[in-house]
Formats: C-alpha cells, sequence, structure tokens
C-alpha cells in the first residue's frame, strides 16, 4: 500500500508541474505576441540601432539571427528567426524599445541604418533620424 501512495502523489505532483509549465508557456506566449506589441504601439518608446552579432542553429532546426543593441550605457541581447531578409554579421538596423523597460523592444527589418550615422544618443531617439 505504501508504494501505491508515494505513486499517487507523484503523479499528482508531476500533473501540477505539467499544468504550471503549461500555465507559464501560455502566459509566455501572451506576452510576447499581446502584450508586449500592445505596450510598444501605446506606451512612450525610442528608436536605437541594433547590430548583428551572430548566427547560430539551435538543435530544434531553423536558424536564429543574433542581435544586441545599447540603451543608457547597458547592453542588451535579442534574435529573430532567419528568414529570407539577407543579413550579414555586423548590419545595423533601427530597433524601437520600450523606454520604461527597453528588453521590450521590436526589430525594423525594413529600416536599415546608413553608414554616415555613427552617433547613437544614449537613450536613443524620439524619432529615426
Amino acid at each position: 500500500m505504501g508504494n501505491t501512495v508515494k505513486m499517487s502523489v507523484t503523479k499528482k505532483l508531476s500533473n501540477v508541474l505539467a499544468v504550471f509549465a503549461l500555465l507559464l508557456l501560455l502566459w509566455i506566449l501572451v506576452k510576447s505576441f499581446y502584450v508586449n506589441p500592445y505596450k510598444l504601439e501605446t506606451e512612450e518608446t525610442a528608436f536605437t540601432i541594433a547590430t548583428i552579432k551572430s548566427f547560430e542553429m539551435p538543435s530544434d532546426g531553423g536558424m536564429t539571427v543574433d542581435f544586441i543593441y545599447n540603451v543608457n550605457g547597458k547592453e542588451y541581447k535579442g534574435f529573430f528567426s532567419y528568414s529570407k531578409l539577407k543579413v550579414k554579421v555586423k548590419d545595423r538596423y533601427y530597433l524601437k524599445y520600450l523606454k520604461s523597460d527597453p528588453r521590450v523592444s521590436v526589430f525594423l527589418f525594413s529600416m536599415q541604418v546608413p553608414d554616415y550615422i555613427t552617433n547613437v544618443p544614449k537613450n536613443g531617439w524620439q524619432q529615426i533620424p
């Protein structure tokens, strides 16, 4: 009878962990696809430059592009799934970010930064120069 109780407790714990993991995944998806884009449209934002740093091939397939950007002297990292966009390491693109939380950002794929723009204000631009 002791083994049955242990198995029952283990199964319940596994179920609770599975539900928790599912809820966490659901929250991440909701935040990524609804909350963050909404904030970027409704809250105060600024623009900076993101620089392509590397390409990676994760074990689950596909290719990702890693980039970095700086806001107020702090470096942030991001990535996106590689598609048909022709980018190379060191290419620079504009990036829109949330002033209250610079980790919330959107990479502006269609807006490559011209070579003559070299100085970026520490807290970004209010508009793309």
